[in-house]
């Protein structure tokens, strides 16, 4: 949490990601738990993996994004909140991303990690600085995939051999092979149709089932009371979403949702892996997945893209059949891509 303190029952303060933000620019040294401390590391390293579009330094902005969405909800006009329409709100947008480390050598020292003590220390990079549009750590992207995997392994330590987890739906992971294998062909899982579901009902855009170990993760742009659209000047559908680009401050519109499919890279990696695929275009992604596989020898990465139509058609743009078991629904079409 980055938003509240809590304490334990002897008045202590738990450290939490709140406390490390609220160190920044002291050169306070926080100890941290071992999961708070694997969490920032592997969050420093998520920015070099997907080539900056994962950033945990991006506080600052998802909180100026909340705002909006919070108050977009209240019925307040968008055109006056939004910095496509309103000339103060872009300017102070602007400051927000210049204090973001956005190369690799600034990420890297804006946390120094101390692995013998499991200290973490928030550095402010530049004097000059504006501490009003100072950057915040912000592990929404992160935090529950790693999460799933510490689950999984204190199950798989207490002998638990059988089982999956589904964290909210957009991580889910098995202990072992899906245990309906030998009558189903494995687990089945699907991935939400933005355009037909309504807050009382969720329909699928596609399913699948998988019949081996697996992590799998989706983002989307169309999470409850954090995204609206609109149309830009030239008639072109614009997105606003919580999952930000940190090289401009905004969210991207070119799809719908991409999910991961991985029987060797973490939950926590394909989450990182999948805010990064919201960032790019199919044509980059699909260079991004060929990336990933080169520097990860002999691990495999599955892309399945939703991407939706001027006419509100969607279409699956995957690089996996699945065993011959994906399947669109409701007239989704499924493109393979090699």
């Amino acid at each position: 949490d980055r938003h509240y303190y809590y304490k334990y029952l002897n008045g202590n303060t738990v450290t939490n990601v709140k406390v490390i933000n609220d160190s920044y620019g002291t050169n306070k040294a926080i100890k941290c738990s071992d999961e708070l401390y694997t969490l920032l590391k592997e969050g420093v390293k998520g920015y070099e993996d997907t080539n900056g579009l994962f950033n945990i330094f991006t506080g600052s902005i998802t909180d100026y994004w909340s705002s909006i969405f919070n108050s977009v909800y209240d019925y307040d006009p968008i055109d006056s909140l939004d910095p496509y329409f309103d000339e103060n709100q872009r300017l102070f947008l602007e400051e927000l991303v210049k204090q973001i480390p956005n190369d690799k050598e600034s990420v890297e020292a804006q946390l120094t990690f101390d692995d013998e003590n499991k200290t973490v220390t928030f550095n402010k990079l530049d004097d000059s600085y504006d501490d009003a549009y100072r950057p915040y750590i912000s592990v929404g992207g992160i935090a529950k995939g790693l999460a799933t995997d510490q689950v999984k392994q204190l199950l798989v330590n207490n002998n638990c051999t059988l089982g999956s987890l589904f964290s909210g739906g957009s991580s889910i992971s098995t202990l072992a092979k899906p245990v309906y294998q030998k009558v189903n062909k494995g687990l089945s899982i699907s991935v939400l149709n933005p355009v037909t579901s309504t807050f009382f009902e969720s329909k699928a855009a596609f399913k699948m089932k998988i019949s081996e170990e697996f992590s799998f993760s989706t983002s989307g742009n169309y999470t409850a009371n954090q995204s609206y659209s609109f149309k830009d000047n030239d008639g072109n559908v614009i997105y606003r979403h919580h999952i930000l680009n940190p090289f401009t401050g905004e969210s991207e519109s070119y799809h719908r949702s991409v999910s991961l499919l991985s029987h060797s890279f973490s939950n926590c990696q394909l989450d990182i892996f999948s805010t990064a695929f919201m960032n790019l275009s199919k044509e980059e992604g699909f260079k991004l997945q060929k990336q990933l596989l080169e520097k990860y020898q002999g691990y495999d990465l599955e892309v399945f893209y939703l991407d939706q139509d001027a006419d509100n058609n969607l279409t699956v743009y995957a690089t996996s059949n699945v065993n011959d078991t994906l399947e669109g629904i409701d007239g989704v079409k499924i493109v393979y891509e090699n």
